[in-house]
């Protein structure tokens, strides 16, 4: 039975884009050296520095028209109320962050998407990803 049970959150899990990892511990871990160091600039905030960089390349799938995931992208705190997964930022470790790793193309789910045309790409740059990295990092203010 315990199993049977185990199996079935790991299909739940798969469906959702979650890694086993963070559910019970049992899948590899992202490589966390292959994220952008975060940025150095101080101060950052989210209404200054980081919408703007959602607004470009986010708020299209994740914004007050439509929100995939139930994950808004559009305000602060539609961010760290995260997704109907749950939290995509742990506030103070952008390192440990799904949002991060979304971004960085490193998680089962990269966000944005590649074009399944070969249209122009919307991904963010390293220092884009620093810079988020770098907001969460200061407490996502």
């Amino acid at each position: 039975m315990m199993k049977k049970i185990m199996l079935i959150m790991a299909g739940t899990a798969g469906a959702l884009g979650l890694s086993l990892g963070s559910i019970q511990g049992a899948e590899k871990e992202i490589d966390l050296s292959k994220l952008p160091p975060a940025s150095t600039k101080a101060n950052v905030t989210f209404a200054q520095d980081i919408k703007p960089l959602f607004d470009k390349g986010c708020v299209m799938c994740h914004g007050p028209r439509s929100a995939k995931g139930n994950l808004h992208l559009d305000t602060r705190e539609g961010v760290l109320k995260g997704s109907e997964d749950g939290p995509v930022v742990v506030t103070g470790n952008g390192a440990k962050s799904l949002l991060v790793h979304s971004l960085a193309g490193l998680s089962r789910k990269p966000m944005p998407p590649q074009p399944k045309s070969g249209g122009q790409s919307r991904s963010f740059s390293a220092a884009d990803i620093g810079l988020v990295r770098a907001w969460i990092d200061q407490g996502a203010k």
